[in-house]
């Protein structure tokens, strides 16, 4: 199996945990913005961007990967 498709399948199954098992309504998820792969992954789960772009609070003011976008999916 392909790393993208073992990332597609992962992904699908934390999802029906979250919605099933945990019976949760939403569910979110956050990526560099620059992490067109990730962001790619999220879009063809569903999720849809905030629009709420958000700088990580562990990286330092000029890190490069400080930058994170906000998805989410909504049962």
């Amino acid at each position: 199996m392909s790393s993208i498709k073992a990332q597609h399948k992962g992904a699908k199954a934390a999802l029906a945990f979250a919605f099933n098992a945990l019976a949760l309504s939403r569910v979110y998820a956050f990526t560099t913005v620059t992490n067109a792969p990730s962001r790619g992954l999220m879009r063809h789960l569903g999720m849809v961007n905030t629009q709420q772009d958000f700088d990580h609070p562990k990286l330092a003011a000029n890190h490069p990967l400080r930058r994170h976008c906000l998805y989410v999916l909504t049962r």
